[in-house]
């Protein structure tokens, strides 16, 4: 699988892989590190892809 199949990945996939990663990932982090991982994904169009 090259990098064009993965982020072509069907929206329920990604989604069964974050519910596994995020919640580890969020218990690891400090409130500084979650606002900059929030501006990160801001920048990038990656919250509004969420909110919709």
């Amino acid at each position: 699988m090259d990098s064009r199949e993965k982020n072509n990945l069907p929206v329920s996939d990604l989604h069964k892989s974050n519910e596994t990663i995020l919640p580890s990932m969020f218990e690891c982090l400090r409130v500084d590190e979650f606002v900059r991982l929030i501006q990160v994904l801001a920048r990038s169009g990656l919250l509004s892809v969420l909110q919709q």
